[in-house]
């Protein structure tokens, strides 16, 4: 499956509203560890973050316009830019 922006917009809403893992990899006709691997490289929080409070929304970085998970607006470049 090819991950295109709106995928990974879409993946990063489904996994900070806490959907399970499982339930996320049927929405995309997936395995449970492709999505896992694929929030790793968008750089979201694990569960246990998020049941913290963690914040923050997928967009597009501002060198390479890659989407990937930014924790506020300070956060403007993916992980491969800085």
């Amino acid at each position: 499956m090819e991950w295109t922006a709106e995928r990974r917009i879409e993946l990063g809403e489904m996994w900070m509203a806490g959907l399970p893992r499982a339930e996320i990899a049927r929405h995309f006709r997936s395995g449970i560890g492709a999505i896992a691997t694929a929030a790793g490289h968008l750089g979201l929080p694990n569960l246990r973050e998020i049941r913290k409070g963690a914040a923050g929304r997928m967009k597009p970085c501002m060198c390479c316009e890659q989407v990937f998970f930014s924790e506020g607006s300070h956060n403007r470049l993916c992980e491969s830019c800085r």
